[in-house]
């Protein structure tokens, strides 16, 4: 199950995952992850810790759960490879312009204006969607297939760094 939940999580620990790069920003997602055979509760918890001015670098801990094992990961994210505010609030200005839709949606941390992308697999096949929005992190819902196991993550909580 641990890989299946891995799968599942791989857009948001991508690249292309969306950040607010500030020290103490924080963004817990919880989900189910299913392969059709089994069914597993999932989280998934990253934090903003430290910033590195030598290699204009943050330090990201991030937390991955699976039914209650939990597997601990630290990361050197560079700033360009993380989406500022001001490009999040450019994707829900123009929604449409990148491809998706506006959505107001409610989940456990509340709700918020998103803006509904596909998102892509290798082959540039669609394999599910992102909701965007002005939070840590900017994932406010994540569903979609990744090799054959179905995810679905929804924002529990978050905090903005400073």
């Amino acid at each position: 199950m641990t890989k299946l939940f891995s799968a599942a999580v791989v857009l948001l620990t991508s690249s292309a995952a969306f950040a607010y790069p500030a020290i103490g920003d924080y963004a817990m997602m919880k989900g189910t992850a299913s392969n059709g055979q089994q069914n597993a509760n999932i989280s998934l918890e990253r934090s903003i810790m430290d910033f590195d001015a030598t290699n204009d670098s943050f330090v990201v801990v991030e937390t991955q759960e699976v039914d209650g094992q939990a597997q601990t990961t630290t990361s050197i994210d560079k700033r360009d490879d993380m989406i500022t505010q001001e490009q999040v609030t450019q994707i829900l200005t123009y929604c449409s312009m990148f491809g998706g839709v506006s959505e107001s949606i409610t989940v456990p941390a509340g709700t918020f204006p998103t803006c509904k992308l596909p998102t892509k697999d290798e082959n540039d096949q669609q394999d599910g969607m992102v909701w965007v929005g002005d939070v840590s992190f900017g994932i406010v819902r994540a569903i979609g297939t990744q090799q054959g196991a179905e995810y679905h993550l929804e924002l529990e909580s978050f905090r903005a760094g400073n």
